[in-house]
């Protein structure tokens, strides 16, 4: 761990980053209009993915940010599932609402038809013989209502849905299964049958029939992008922040999901350390570089092709903080790899505690559950920082930029800021 002396804690107190004090009308203006229609959910469908891209790099451009990168994008070809029309879903003639009844599994296949709604419950699961009979029927042009509730071993009913929903074991057109949340999701994939989530307290009765429309499109070479700009330093080597600006996309022309907190907050944190570097009358003493990954919801597939790829050259990079999901705090912050990354870990810890900006600052374990897992793989000091408090909308269409808290958005800011200082 390295020494925080009195003299730097002292000046990081009062004053050091006195040039720019940070504009929290700006941060909600940006997350505002990174959420907004325009922007389609930040996803493939309408190519917002691109609209994000330009809006990046054009705060990039005005800050004088410098790149490696020709434009600052790195591009990357990726597969894609899209909606861009919007389901149509009747049971027993009841018109049924996407993404607030029910919502496509995201690698779901096209499908047009009425069909049989056949049970597997608790009845026929609990019951060998029932269970092994339900197997040796025919589900071709039906459609399987899976509802281990009341199930306890989960075992069980994990082994049962990855049988029948794995490799479509039962043949079926389709397949229903409840859901206690209705969360959306992107694939790079899609399957030969149909699967949809129901929202779990909608009742089925036996001899249930569903009129479905479903047209997803499959963009098998969609070409998305990373996007790179950096404020050099006076030591040949880089402190890296990174945060990934792609979401979910939308459903047809009108359900989008805006990812306020998922991930415009950490794009609109990383705008705003890019402006206070830019802002400094000097050098910061290493350069400091801001990456924007796209792809991060398809499966961490801009980051991993950075590493494979480098704009810059990984054994210069001290440490890299990658930011996801840091829309609220009042519950503190997790670090992921902060256990195995126990210098840069500790250097937060303590650094907090000198103002005692956050309520805790928890180290978890390494996990692939963000952009930055890829760099720790090739044994960078890599780490993954998100806020932990009572906002919970994740993936749905909730996760708005008005009711976004923010509330430990400026105390995460300074940490950050100090961290940089000590370095």
């Amino acid at each position: 761990m390295k020494i925080i002396t009195f003299k730097i804690v002292i000046g990081i107190i009062f004053g050091c980053f006195g040039v720019y004090a940070q504009d929290m009308d700006d941060v909600r203006k940006n997350i505002s209009m990174l959420t907004s229609a325009k922007f389609a959910g930040r996803g493939y469908t309408d190519s917002g993915d691109k609209t994000t891209e330009l809006f990046i790099i054009k705060k990039l451009k005005k800050l004088h940010l410098q790149s490696p990168i020709q434009g600052f994008s790195q591009s990357f070809n990726l597969s894609v599932n899209t909606f861009p029309s919007e389901p149509q879903l009747y049971i027993n003639g009841k018109k049924l609402q996407c993404a607030l009844d029910y919502l496509p599994a995201p690698y779901t296949s096209k499908i047009k038809g009425r069909f049989d709604i056949i049970h597997l419950d608790r009845i026929i699961i609990l019951d060998s013989l029932k269970l092994k009979n339900f197997f040796t029927n025919d589900y071709s042009n039906k459609f399987v209502y899976i509802d281990t509730t009341g199930v306890s071993n989960n075992t069980l009913s994990e082994s049962l849905m990855k049988s029948c929903l794995q490799g479509n074991f039962l043949r079926a057109s389709g397949y229903l299964e409840p859901a206690k949340t209705l969360m959306h999701g992107v694939s790079n994939e899609r399957v030969d049958w149909t699967h949809i989530y129901l929202r779990q307290d909608i009742q089925l009765e036996q001899n249930s029939k569903i009129e479905i429309d479903v047209q997803p499109v499959f963009e098998a070479n969609y070409i998305s992008q990373n996007i790179l700009g950096i404020i050099p330093g006076k030591v040949d080597s880089f402190l890296v922040f990174t945060a990934h600006y792609d979401h979910l996309g939308k459903i047809g022309k009108d359900i989008i999901f805006p990812g306020a907190n998922d991930n415009a907050s950490g794009v609109s944190m990383l705008l705003e350390l890019a402006k206070n570097f830019s802002l400094q009358k000097s050098k910061p003493k290493y350069s400091i570089a801001f990456i924007f990954f796209g792809a991060e919801e398809l499966g961490l597939v801009g980051s991993t092709y950075f590493v494979n790829n480098p704009m810059l050259e990984l054994q210069k990079i001290k440490v890299l903080i990658n930011l996801d999901v840091i829309g609220s705090g009042d519950e503190g912050i997790r670090v992921v790899n902060g256990i195995e990354c126990k210098k840069v870990f500790h250097q937060l810890d303590s650094l907090n505690k000198t103002k005692n900006l956050l309520p805790v600052v928890a180290a978890k374990k390494n996990r692939p559950n963000s952009d930055h897992f890829p760099f720790s793989q090739k044994k960078i000091p890599a780490i993954f920082i998100y806020t932990q408090g009572a906002y919970k909308f994740y993936h749905v269409p909730q996760d708005k930029a008005d009711v976004l808290p923010l509330n430990k958005f400026p105390e995460l800011f300074q940490l950050l800021l100090m961290f940089v200082e000590v370095q």
